[in-house]
């Protein structure tokens, strides 16, 4: 995970564990939202960025398998039977099964802007400086069930999920890319392109996304700020194959898994309904892994 990016902070990517994502950057989801928009409670648009923190156990890297839960019959690859919108516009639930939605995943392809030096308020010209490099990210979510107006705060048991934010190993010096705001991006599954689009056309590009995060959130040497996927993310499902790319910046790739079911808790003596909860097993039991992202820095 090296790579040379002379007179930052950090020599080499390393993730300090800390990741943001842009939600709603993506122009075309305003389009799609017309007057709803305007609607009660918020009446209006967001004026600053509305973010998700993407804690350690949700990251994967490059090649480890994503569990994904199984709620009902698998359909046709990234096809979505009626799509949440990418960012909480209201999806198509399991009629049959209340509070449950269809099975899969969303599955969303970002640009990850790793930061190289200490961000706190910097302009948008001096936010350049603070950007190390590059990397291919993911961004997956559960569908959003019908009725749930979660556009503005996405629920965290939607996104926030083991494995949902898989990134790739090598980070692209800043130096290599020269518009990383006209990046052509794909999203393929079982080796079938079902989506193609780029990293344009947002509310906020790289720097000036920096910039406002920074307003009100210093970000550090090793952090990742996600740009945000596209509007409308294709769906996959356990037993699938995922494979994300940008173009100058890399691919990564990942088995889908279906997710471990709950560990029953058992007793000192062996027996099932004990105070004691199984530690979760390791890559082969399910794919639900705990790994902690290789050579993980340390914030101040």
């Amino acid at each position: 995970m090296t790579s040379e990016a002379p007179g930052l902070e950090v020599p080499a990517w390393r993730p300090s564990g800390t990741v943001v994502a842009a939600l709603l950057n993506h122009r075309p989801f305003w389009v799609s939202m017309g007057e709803r928009a305007f609607e009660p409670p918020y009446k209006a648009p967001p004026k600053a960025p509305v973010l998700a923190v993407l804690p350690r156990h949700t990251q994967r890297f490059d090649g480890q398998p994503i569990a994904v839960p199984v709620h009902a019959p698998r359909g046709p690859a990234g096809v979505q039977t009626g799509a949440s919108g990418g960012h909480g516009a209201p999806g198509a639930g399991d009629a049959s099964r209340p509070g449950l939605t269809d099975s899969g995943v969303e599955v969303g392809v970002a640009l990850g802007i790793v930061i190289g030096k200490v961000a706190c308020r910097v302009t948008a010209e001096a936010a350049r400086s603070c950007i190390a490099g590059y990397v291919v990210m993911g961004e997956l979510s559960l569908p959003v069930p019908t009725g749930v107006p979660a556009h503005y705060r996405p629920g965290a048991r939607w996104r926030a999920r083991d494995g949902f934010c898989p990134m790739g190993r090598v980070m692209v010096p800043v130096s290599s890319i020269a518009n990383p705001d006209a990046l052509r991006a794909r999203v393929a599954i079982d080796g079938e392109v079902v989506q193609q689009t780029d990293t344009a056309d947002r509310l906020r590009g790289v720097v000036e996304l920096v910039s406002a995060v920074s307003a009100f959130m210093t970000l550090y040497p090793g952090d990742v700020l996600s740009l945000g996927r596209a509007h409308v993310a294709p769906r996959a499902h356990a037993g699938q194959r995922i494979v994300l790319s940008i173009d100058g910046v890399g691919t990564i790739e990942h088995p889908l898994v279906p997710e471990a079911p709950p560990s029953v808790p058992v007793s000192e003596s062996g027996e099932a309904g004990g105070g004691r909860v199984d530690v979760m097993q390791p890559a082969h039991d399910g794919g639900r892994v705990r790994q902690d992202p290789p050579n993980a820095g340390t914030r101040p």
